[in-house]
């Protein structure tokens, strides 16, 4: 900006001052082909006045006026800080020093002598208005600069408050996760209370969503009239907040009597920027009833995405302990099943060997070895299911599907197989209870092993004196083969897991490997069916399920493919 009288913005304004309308007349004469706004006065007062409803940038002045004289006028202006900076040129017929010493007293900048030249009264009206305009360009420029200075020193403090807050909530979080056992709710009432304070508001309130559902997880609050605050907030639900263009808008919420008693005028909150492990939305009560400030949405912003952060990192530090934990715990599992593998295996081979020694040394007729023949090939076949059973529950691990050898298969007559085998080893407790013939298509190796893993069960967990009844039926979407027994029911908590690897040996019950309901659910799924618990209860005893499809064929096809 290059400030100057030719090129003002605007024309210059021009107020003449003369008792004498002939004086007045000459003047603006004079001045009118410079492109001037041109105004008179006739008296002091009436200038006095034309300057108070309007600024002129240049005042001519006479000094010899009836009434209030120019030096009265002047020293008016001078001494009114709205006016002060007004040049005043003053025309007087008194060409002598003191006279232009009361001048300059007074206040004026310049002075002309009557008979009035028309060349130096324009240079000098040209002069002193090049000078006012410099001179209200710097005023400006000070002004500008004030402000940005104020606003750069606003920005300061507020980042360094900001950067406060943030230590602070680092802090927080860091204690956090070195002292994880403590409850989650206070660690959030902690990091709501530094919001509170960076804020300035009376209540605070975090609401917690998990990401994939937008199911709300947990809230907190601080302040005053928390249960309130909570109880409004995670009413909204996050499809409810805007969002515009990817920007976040503030919501409002409304302020009811009770939150006003507490002397909460607005509650508003923002949708904090998204984790990958938490979604969130964070408000804030505030004394007026107002929106927040640019100033304010910003600091809230900062304040509630680095919450959100160490509130991610924590879960995160969470998981990855919870995960540690497991680790250990399915160490420990696979110690002491190796310890019960190792145990079982010794028994049958130890079998087997001996068999085989009784063979080489006794030289009895061929039917005495034969015993000893099918001794030994009952133990191998006994390992064998064993091994076989080892790497079914690693297929399982992987996630695969057992392969089944699928053709026409009777269900009851597996049934009969499995309770034969089972009477042989426990005795007669076992009924069979089947109405029409259930046949399909499935595998008769695979629904033998899970039958006689669900018999072998209720052996182990029923009572000794009751039947163990299995039962085989229609449905109508294939069939089902079910095991009864009498004894303790399974708790509800249980029953969820009681399908895993190794469950047994995770709660500390039983001295098997507890892979056989882990198989008997393997089999269900590979056949495209499924294993479930019945029924379980003191009075009705406990019911193992599995529902099988009439043809598995598509579901081993499609087991293939993937």
């Amino acid at each position: 900006m290059n400030p100057s009288a030719d090129i003002a913005d605007h024309p210059a304004r021009i107020l003449i001052v003369d008792d004498e309308r002939p004086n007045r007349l000459l003047l603006e004469v004079m001045l009118a082909p410079e492109g001037f706004l041109l105004f008179t006065a006739a008296s002091g007062e009436e200038a006095i006045a034309m300057v108070a409803l309007q600024s002129p940038d240049l005042i001519l002045l006479d000094v010899m006026m009836s009434g209030m004289d120019g030096y009265q006028v002047a020293k008016r202006i001078k001494d009114n800080p709205a006016t002060k900076q007004i040049p005043i040129i003053m025309i007087t017929a008194q060409d002598d020093r003191d006279a232009m010493m009361r001048g300059l007293a007074a206040g004026a900048e310049d002075f002309l002598a009557k008979p009035v030249h028309r060349g130096e009264l324009r240079m000098r009206v040209r002069n002193l208005l090049r000078l006012k305009a410099y001179g209200d360009h710097f005023d400006k420029y000070s002004q500008v600069l004030e402000g940005e200075v104020g606003s750069r020193t606003a920005d300061l403090v507020e980042s360094n408050r900001e950067k406060r807050y943030m230590r602070l909530l680092q802090t927080v979080a860091d204690e956090a996760l070195r002292a994880p056992e403590a409850p989650i709710q206070a660690r959030l009432r902690e990091l709501l209370e530094l919001i509170l304070g960076a804020m300035d508001a009376l209540s605070a309130a975090l609401v917690l969503y998990e990401p994939q559902t937008e199911r709300l997880i947990t809230a907190a609050s601080a302040g005053v009239a928390i249960e309130e605050v909570e109880r409004l907030t995670t009413s909204i639900g996050l499809s409810k907040v805007p969002t515009v263009d990817g920007e976040i808008e503030p919501i409002e919420v409304a302020v009811n009597d009770s939150l006003r008693h507490a002397g909460i005028r607005s509650l508003q909150g923002i949708r904090l920027p998204p984790h990958h492990r938490l979604l969130g939305m964070l408000y804030v009560g505030l004394r007026d009833e107002r929106p927040l400030t640019t100033r304010e949405l910003r600091r809230l912003e900062t304040l509630g995405d680095r919450l959100t952060l160490h509130l991610d990192n924590a879960k995160l530090y969470t998981d990855l302990r919870q995960q540690v934990e497991e680790l250990g715990i399915e160490r420990d599992l696979r110690e002491r099943f190796v310890s019960i593998l190792a145990h079982d295996l010794r028994g049958p081979l130890s079998a087997a060997k001996m068999s085989s020694e009784l063979m080489i040394r006794r030289t009895e007729p061929l039917d005495g070895r034969r015993d000893l023949a099918v001794r030994i090939e009952r133990n191998l076949d006994r390992m064998d299911r064993m091994i076989r059973d080892l790497l079914d529950v690693s297929r399982v691990r992987a996630g695969q599907r057992l392969p089944l050898r699928l053709d026409h298969c009777d269900l009851g007559a597996v049934a009969e197989e499995v309770i034969e085998d089972l009477s042989a080893t426990h005795g007669h407790r076992f009924e069979l209870a089947k109405g029409e013939v259930v046949r399909g298509i499935w595998s008769h190796d695979e629904l033998h092993r899970a039958l006689c893993n669900l018999g072998t069960n209720a052996v182990k967990y029923g009572v000794s004196d009751r039947p163990i009844t299995t039962r085989v039926e229609r449905t109508p979407g294939g069939a089902r083969a079910s095991v009864h027994n009498f004894g303790n029911p399974i708790p509800p908590e249980k029953r969820a897991r009681l399908f895993d690897l190794y469950s047994r040996l995770r709660e500390g019950s039983g001295t098997g490997w507890g892979l056989g309901l882990a198989l008997v659910r393997a089999c269900a799924e590979a056949h495209g069916g499924e294993a479930a618990i019945g029924e379980s209860s003191e009075d009705a005893g406990t019911t193992f399920t599995i529902d099988l499809p009439s043809d598995s064929r598509p579901f081993q096809q499609a087991a293939r493919s993937a």
